[in-house]
């Protein structure tokens, strides 16, 4: 299950909220599995008979995109649907006991992108 801990102000209705597994679309992004990935190195680019070949990070990244939520049947909506475009991006840690932790682990990510 998902528990949402933190939203912007005008979404804080889905604070403490919980989606289950066969809600929606969002879980899907922990079952994809791509057997036929090429080798990816550190940078995100692509290594095919051992020449680089740069990959977009839309490419190089496990992600769900519907660009359009109200066509899309499986979507949970919390409250009204509204039109937009939505994409999940799994964020996986080993260990991540406390929401503080969690916070350290972005607070991490953004200085290690920077």
């Amino acid at each position: 299950m998902i528990k949402f801990t933190h939203a912007t102000e005008d979404h804080s209705f889905v604070v403490n909220a919980i989606l289950q597994p066969e809600q929606g679309i969002t879980h899907d992004v922990f079952n994809q599995v791509d057997d036929e990935e090429a080798p990816v190195d550190e940078e995100g680019a692509e290594r095919e008979n051992d020449e680089e070949v740069e990959r977009d990070i839309i490419d190089s990244f496990k992600h769900i995109h519907v660009p359009e939520v109200v066509r899309e049947k499986r979507m949970h909506f919390q409250r009204v649907p509204r039109l937009g475009s939505y994409m999940a991006v799994p964020l996986v840690y080993q260990n991540c006991l406390t929401d503080s932790a969690l916070d350290e682990a972005v607070k991490d990510h953004m200085e290690v992108s920077k």
